[in-house]
């Protein structure tokens, strides 16, 4: 969430005044978006979208861990182990997305590249999640 704060302020003013705030964005926007700041915005509604789904799937794995549901008597060591395995994921996806930033730091799809990054990496931590 952090980077897509300040990926948005990079943006600069005219992005922050905006009215299509990715939070007011209608889905037909999006799909006949044709400016890169349009896109951008899009993408990160996608993000945040995506990040909030991610945060259920973790929940919902917490809980089933906490459960028993099938740790059987290693549940507080899987619940410990999750909880530093999400924190070195963070860490992963937020320096692999910086690269892919820092990659296209001289175009226009800088921030299109981070958010790529970010939606791909959330989508594939959040199946993992599921399937524990």
């Amino acid at each position: 969430m952090r980077a897509v704060l300040a990926m948005l302020l990079a943006l600069g003013p005219a992005a922050a005044c905006s009215d299509a705030r990715a939070d007011t964005l209608d889905p037909a926007d999006c799909v006949a978006s044709s400016g890169t700041m349009q896109q951008d915005l899009c993408q990160a509604a996608e993000y945040d979208r995506l990040d909030i789904v991610l945060g259920h799937a973790l929940q919902a794995a917490n809980e089933r861990l906490a459960a028993g549901a099938s740790c059987i008597s290693a549940c507080d060591q899987a619940l410990h182990a999750l909880d530093q395995a999400q924190e070195a994921w963070i860490v992963f996806r937020d320096n692999d997305c910086e690269a892919a930033y820092a990659i296209a730091i001289d175009g226009s799809g800088r921030n299109s590249a981070r958010l790529d990054c970010l939606i791909e990496h959330t989508r594939i931590r959040t199946g993992q999640l599921q399937r524990l």
